[in-house]
C-alpha cells in the first residue's frame, strides 16, 4: 500500500513521469538482484581472469585464498556491502587459524578486491584501511658449498641433483629452471638467458645469467639435445615431460632432512645462498640486484647485513674516535 504522502505526489506527476519513474524502479530492483550474488559472481570471474594472464601457482594461492574467504562470508553476500570492520574480522581469524600462511591470503585478496574497485564492483577496497601487525623480520636461510656437496652426494636422481646444483650457481627460482629451453643456454658467450616470449619472468623481465665453470662443464656435457631440439625443455622426466615444481621441492626438502640440515632450509634457500655468497664475496648490491632479476633494490637488501667487511670498518671508525 501506498502512503498518503507518495500517492499524492504520484497524483501530480503526469503518465510520462510515471512510466519513467517505472523504469527507474526496475532498474534498481534489477540492480539489488544482480548483486545478491555479487560475491560469488565476482570470484569467479577473477579467477578466469587470473588463469589467464598469470601462473597456475598463483592461481592455486588465490584459489585457496577464496576457499578461506567463503569460510567466513556467505557467497551470497553481495561483494559492496563487505565492510572494512568486517575485514579486519576475518584476518583476525585467520591469523589465529592459518598464522603462516594469512598475510599470503591477506595480500591476494587485497589484490581482488582492488581487480573489484577497478571493474566497478566496489566504490572503496575493504582491505585497504587493514594494517597487519609487524612481526620480528629474520634473515633468509642459506646453505655453504659444503652444504650442496652433501645434498648433491645424497641426490640419486641426476636431474635433479643437475638443478639443485644451477638454483645454487645461479639464483634462480624453480620455475625459471624448470622452464629454461636449450636455445636459453648459449655456450658459446657462456650465459643463460631467463624469460622470453615462452616464458614470463616474476618481474615480466629479461635477464642474462653468466655461466660458472661448473655449470659450463655440465652444460657441455648434455649440449648435444640442443642440435636436435633447441625448443625442448633442459630439465625432463625420461619420458621428455617437465618435472612439476612441487615434486622437485619436497624431495629437496626430504634430502635436507635425511642429512640433517636446518628445517628452515627449503628449495628457494638455494636461491638466497647465491646472492648471500655474492655479497660475503663484495659483490655490490645493485649487480646483485641484476643477477637475482629483483624489481627493487629494497629486495635486495635484505642480505646487505652478510657484508661484515663494511659493519666491521664501521666499527673500526667508532673506536679509533
Amino acid at each position: 500500500m501506498l502512503t498518503l504522502e507518495l500517492q499524492s505526489q504520484f497524483n501530480g506527476m503526469s503518465i510520462e513521469d510515471i512510466n519513467t519513474f517505472e523504469i527507474l524502479l526496475k532498474t534498481l530492483k534489477n540492480d539489488k538482484l544482480k548483486s545478491k550474488y555479487e560475491l560469488a559472481k565476482f570470484c569467479d570471474e577473477y579467477m578466469r581472469y587470473l588463469e589467464a594472464n598469470v601462473s597456475v601457482k598463483y592461481c592455486g594461492s588465490v584459489k585457496l585464498s577464496i576457499k578461506h574467504l567463503f569460510e567466513y562470508f556467505n557467497p551470497d553476500k553481495s561483494i559492496d556491502e563487505i565492510t572494512s570492520r568486517e575485514i579486519e574480522l576475518f584476518i583476525l581469524k585467520l591469523r589465529k587459524s592459518a598464522p603462516k600462511g594469512y598475510k599470503v591470503y591477506f595480500r591476494n585478496l587485497k589484490a581482488a578486491f582492488n581487480k573489484a574497485k577497478d571493474w566497478d564492483y566496489i566504490k572503496s577496497n575493504p582491505f585497504d584501511k587493514i594494517k597487519l601487525r609487524k612481526e620480528q623480520k629474520e634473515y633468509p636461510t642459506f646453505i655453504t658449498k659444503d652444504e650442496l656437496n652433501r645434498i648433491l652426494i645424497s641426490t640419486d636422481n641426476d636431474v635433479l641433483r643437475d638443478i639443485f646444483s644451477i638454483a645454487f650457481n645461479t639464483g634462480c627460482r624453480l620455475n625459471e629452471i624448470l622452464n629454461l629451453r636449450w636455445r636459453n643456454i648459449d655456450l658459446f658467450k657462456n650465459i643463460i638467458t631467463i624469460g622470453d616470449s615462452h616464458f614470463n619472468t616474476k618481474s615480466k623481465a629479461q635477464r642474462i645469467i653468466p655461466l660458472c665453470r661448473e655449470l659450463e662443464g655440465r652444460f657441455r656435457n648434455s649440449s648435444q639435445k640442443s642440435m636436435h631440439d633447441p625448443d625442448g625443455f633442459v630439465f625432463t622426466k625420461p619420458n621428455g615431460f617437465k618435472y612439476n615444481d612441487d615434486y622437485v621441492s619436497k624431495y629437496f626438502k626430504k634430502v635436507c632432512r635425511k642429512i640433517g640440515l636446518d628445517e628452515k632450509i627449503h628449495f628457494h634457500s638455494l636461491r638466497h645462498s647465491f646472492a648471500s655468497f655474492l655479497v660475503q664475496q663484495g659483490i655490490n648490491l645493485y649487480t646483485v640486484k641484476e643477477l637475482m632479476g629483483h624489481s627493487s633494490i629494497t629486495t635486495t637488501e635484505i642480505y646487505s647485513h652478510l657484508n661484515t667487511e663494511v659493519l666491521h670498518k664501521a666499527v673500526e671508525v667508532f673506536n679509533a674516535a
